[in-house]
């Protein structure tokens, strides 16, 4: 027992008194600063940083907003697209329906050859008028169509004969009365709009 005491107090003894070199002590310290800092650094990186759980929260934020204005952009769009269509059909239909009065009331008719012709409408008979071919006009078309800044807008013409009067005195054919109706489709669906007047011989409205 006392020979092992006495060893260990001399490799005690070494391990104090023991020099070690001077580069050797510079790269253990050295060593020892890069690793200071590097955890310094990591700390910081840490402090300043952004976790993923962080980043993908931000990214389905903002999904959800631009999701949010490309819809809102699209409705405004569909509206503002929608109204400029429907103001160009009421210009064209008030467009037709002054054609049709600038014709003598008694070739206001509409040709039973026509395509789209329709022998009667709301049970009152349609108008004909078939062309004199010694004149150079012809009768009101009753169907055709128009392309408009990209829109096809369909014209439907119906000149019918009014009557008047009770069952006991009905009076036949009394005046005739124009109907113009315009449609057309868009991407907020298909439209329909008329308009209705009568017209009476010497002019009358």
């Amino acid at each position: 027992m006392t020979f092992l005491r006495h060893g260990w107090q001399l490799l005690d003894h070494w391990f104090k008194n023991r020099s070690f070199p001077a580069a050797d002590l510079s790269q253990r310290e050295a060593s020892s600063t890069r690793l200071g800092a590097s955890a310094q650094r990591g700390s910081r990186c840490r402090d300043s940083g952004f976790t993923l759980v962080e980043v993908l929260v931000a990214t389905m934020l903002m999904g959800v907003g631009i999701v949010g204005a490309a819809s809102v952009f699209t409705l405004s769009s569909q509206a503002s697209s929608a109204a400029e269509h429907r103001t160009q059909a009421s210009h064209l239909i008030v467009s037709e329906m002054e054609a049709i009065r600038a014709i003598p009331y008694e070739r206001a008719g509409l040709d039973p050859n026509d395509k789209g012709f329709e022998p009667s409408f709301r049970g009152h008979e349609s108008v004909i008028w078939t062309k004199d071919p010694a004149s150079n006009i012809n009768p009101v078309s009753p169907y055709n169509t128009r392309m408009i800044d990209g829109t096809e807008y369909t014209i439907v013409r119906r000149i019918t004969w009014a009557d008047t009067g009770t069952d006991v005195y009905l009076v036949k054919k009394s005046y005739k009365v124009v109907n113009i109706e315009i449609k057309w489709a868009d991407s907020s669906g298909t439209h329909i709009i008329q308009q209705e007047s009568g017209l009476f011989e010497g002019g009358g409205r």
